[in-house]
C-alpha cells in the first residue's frame, strides 16, 4: 500500500514543483518554498483530522473519505496553464532525450547528492511510524499526544520549507554545504530520538526534525533544478 501511495504522490509532486519553475525566474527559491510548505501544513491538518476520522467512521470509512479528499487534486491539476516553454518543446523524443542524461552519473556532486538522498529515504518515515507507539509504552502521552507531535512535525517542516526557500535565494549560498548541514541535523536528530524519555523532550526532537527534513526534502528540489 505505501508503495501505491508513494508512487501517485510522487508523479502528483514532480509535475507541480516543475510549474512552479516554469512561471518564476526571480526568487525561484522562495517561490517553490512556499509551494512545498503546502505539505507541511497539510501533515498538520491531516493529522488532527484523520483521528476524528478514524474514530467516527473506522480506518476503512477515513481511508475512502481521504481517498476522495486526494482525488480533488485532479480538478486543481487541471487549473494549471501551459507556458511557451512546454507549447515549444512538445515533440516526445526530444523531450525523452533531454530528461534522460547518463552523462550526469560522472558527476561526483551528483552521485554524493543521488546516495545521500538514497540512505535518507531509507528512515524518513521511522520517527513518524513508531512515535505513537512509543510515547505509549513509555507512559508520556496518548494517542492525542501523538497526534498533536503530528501537527508539530508538520508546522516546523511547513516553516523550514518557507523560510530556507527565502533563504536558498541568496546566490552565494553554497547549496551542497547546506544540504549536507540539514542531512547531519536530520540523522543526529532521529538518533537522539531514541534517548528522548519525556513528552517534552520528544516534542522538540520532533520540530528539529520537522525542519531539517523539510530543508532536506526543498534543498532535492533546488539542486535538482541546479542539474
Amino acid at each position: 500500500m505505501f508503495e501505491t501511495i508513494g508512487t501517485g504522490l510522487g508523479l502528483l509532486y514532480l509535475p507541480q514543483i516543475m510549474i512552479v519553475n516554469y512561471w518564476f525566474d526571480k526568487r525561484l527559491s522562495f517561490a517553490t518554498g512556499i509551494a512545498v510548505c503546502g505539505s507541511g501544513i497539510g501533515i498538520a491538518i491531516f493529522a488532527l483530522l484523520s483521528e476524528w476520522l478514524i474514530n467516527e467512521f473506522s480506518w476503512k470509512g477515513a481511508m475512502l473519505i481521504l481517498s476522495g479528499v486526494m482525488f480533488t487534486c485532479v480538478a486543481f491539476s487541471a487549473l494549471f496553464r501551459k507556458v511557451d516553454y512546454i507549447e515549444e518543446n512538445n515533440d516526445f523524443k526530444t523531450a525523452l532525450k533531454e530528461s534522460i542524461n547518463f552523462r550526469i552519473m560522472r558527476d561526483k556532486v551528483f552521485i554524493y547528492f543521488a546516495f545521500a538522498n538514497f540512505i535518507s529515504s531509507l528512515v524518513y518515515y521511522v520517527p513518524i511510524l513508531w512515535m505513537k507507539d512509543r510515547i505509549i509504552k513509555l507512559g508520556i502521552g496518548d494517542a492525542n499526544d501523538a497526534v498533536m507531535l503530528m501537527v508539530y512535525f508538520g508546522l516546523a517542516n511547513a516553516f523550514g520549507r518557507a523560510v530556507f526557500g527565502f533563504i536558498a535565494d541568496n546566490q552565494s549560498l553554497n547549496r551542497i554545504m547546506l544540504y549536507s548541514s540539514s542531512i547531519i541535523v536530520y540523522g543526529i536528530t532521529i538518533a537522539l530520538t531514541t534517548f528522548a524519555k519525556t513528552y517534552q523532550s520528544m516534542s522538540i526532537c520532533i520540530v528539529i526534525y520537522g525542519a531539517a527534513e523539510g530543508l532536506q526534502l526543498f534543498l532535492n528540489l533546488l539542486l535538482f533544478n541546479d542539474y
